[in-house]
């Protein structure tokens, strides 16, 4: 069962967004912080070099930080993952030799609470909060050094129209620039006609939300009796 009408294989079943906070549906703060959601840092073991992987990626965090205007970087709230305490990176440590000043979220509220005192989220890889966000509403900006070509090439469109639209950006510096233009204007943007009409798209396919999720989970377990 998918979270949304998208259905990868053929004993796939179009569902619904199955995970719902228990403090109900998401809220932003629209005279809120700006919450950036930092990536968990490696703790298996993988046929690849995860460490360097990862290091490319805090220096890619670190770009877009210093690439925002000061006012900006007053207002962001950098939620570190719940790992980074015990992991060795330091994360806490590095981002204060960056700037004293930068407000850290240490995992210590829950997803929806850090939304909920939060005017934007950005996501800095691709997760369920994406998905979660997108279908209720919250604004998101996102940037990833994952390459939209490594999604199936049915999904793809749809990633295509958040980079047109300014919801996901390839670079940091875009990123930045992007959050630049719109931080006075947050709301007008992402209730614009475009955006709209990219959202409505991308969460039929990926996270549609469910008004009655019990029943509609029990039809779609029933199995007729052929």
């Amino acid at each position: 069962i998918t979270w949304g009408a998208h259905t990868p294989y053929p004993n796939s079943k179009g569902g619904f967004i199955f995970t719902f906070p228990v403090e109900g549906m998401l809220r932003q703060n629209k005279r809120g912080n700006i919450l950036l959601v930092q990536l968990a840092p490696p703790f298996q073991r993988y046929h690849y070099d995860a460490h360097y992987e990862y290091s490319m990626y805090r220096s890619k965090l670190e770009t877009f930080y210093k690439e925002l205007p000061s006012t900006i970087r007053r207002d962001l709230a950098i939620r570190l993952p719940v790992l980074s305490a015990t992991s060795g990176w330091m994360d806490d440590e590095r981002w204060r030799e960056i700037d004293p000043m930068i407000k850290i979220d240490n995992f210590d509220r829950s997803f929806a609470k850090a939304v909920s005192e939060s005017r934007l989220v950005i996501f800095t890889y691709f997760s369920t909060g994406v998905l979660e966000c997108m279908c209720q509403g919250v604004p998101i900006i996102c940037f990833w050094r994952q390459n939209i070509e490594s999604f199936s090439p049915k999904v793809r469109p749809l990633f295509e129209l958040l980079k047109v639209n300014g919801i996901l950006h390839e670079t940091p510096q875009k990123a930045a620039k992007h959050i630049d233009a719109i931080n006075f204007n947050i709301e007008e943007w992402w209730n614009s006609v475009n955006l709209v009409s990219c959202r409505k798209k991308f969460t039929e396919q990926l996270a549609r939300l469910s008004e009655n999720p019990n029943k509609q989970l029990l039809n779609m377990l029933t199995f007729e009796k052929g």
